[in-house]
């Protein structure tokens, strides 16, 4: 029979809890570090696109002051923006009213919903081009119809042999 002698330490026991514990700490607490890392910079991302927001919006609204400011006829200076440049002209100051506008209101919505509808609709449509279909070259010949013979003065049609 086999027989297995099994002594244990209880020092060597508790070192090897107590290094298991501290590399498991180290181990963590270096996660932890990375994670505060990655969220300090998300952080600052944050702040930066805050304040590329604000300064959007200040641009934004010096260019709508600078618009209701000029007169019928009268153009903006020559607008920089990465789309490219933009001169803004005032044709005229009058004010459409609403009953007016409605009926374009309405249309350009109803066409923007019915847009967005076929684009839902036929976005998971695909087809397929088969070439052997269309190809000429690669075709066999239509069968051959025999044509019918008719006899002078019969009225019936005889059928081929």
């Amino acid at each position: 029979m086999l027989d297995v002698e099994f002594t244990l330490n209880v020092l060597n026991l508790i070192l090897l809890v107590a290094g298991s514990l501290l590399v498991g700490y180290f181990l963590r607490s270096r996660q932890l570090r990375k994670k505060q890392f990655k969220i300090s910079e998300l952080r600052k991302e944050i702040v930066y696109n805050h304040a590329q927001i604000l300064e959007l919006q200040t641009e934004y609204v010096n260019l709508e002051k600078e618009i209701n400011a000029l007169k019928a006829g009268e153009v903006t200076k020559v607008e920089f923006e990465p789309s490219g440049f933009n001169i803004y002209k005032v044709r005229s100051r009058n004010t459409v009213p609403l009953e007016l506008a409605r009926a374009q209101i309405v249309r350009e919505i109803s066409q923007k919903n019915i847009d967005d509808a076929l684009k839902a609709a036929t976005s998971g449509v695909t087809s397929d081009l088969n070439e052997q279909y269309f190809n000429l070259r690669h075709a066999s010949p239509p069968p051959r119809i025999p044509a019918r013979m008719v006899p002078p003065g019969s009225a019936k049609p005889t059928p081929p042999k």
